[in-house]
């Protein structure tokens, strides 16, 4: 995610702080274990436009709304690196 910032990361990009991101749901969610998982687009991190968008992948547990394509979102959660994809 460093090479999308500018000029530097936010510090909320520490594991398992606390972030707030802009964008673009970029699919419907499906299914993964207990939780729903979608793709966003983030245009704007902690209130500020990114260079170029980050395109994360949201693990969302206890939401009944529904999440359709090309809506325009706010979430605040948790930043997780994640795992390597394989």
């Amino acid at each position: 995610l460093d090479r999308y910032l500018e000029p530097a990361p936010p510090p909320a990009l520490r594991e398992g702080a606390l972030l707030c991101a802009s964008g673009v749901v970029m699919e419907s969610p499906r299914q993964w274990g207990g939780s729903l998982v979608f793709f966003f687009q983030v245009r704007e991190l902690e209130g500020v436009g990114l260079r170029r968008p980050i395109l994360l992948l949201v693990r969302w547990r206890g939401g009944e709304d529904p999440v359709a394509p090309g809506e325009r979102w706010e979430l605040t959660g948790r930043y997780s690196r994640g795992e390597e994809p394989v």
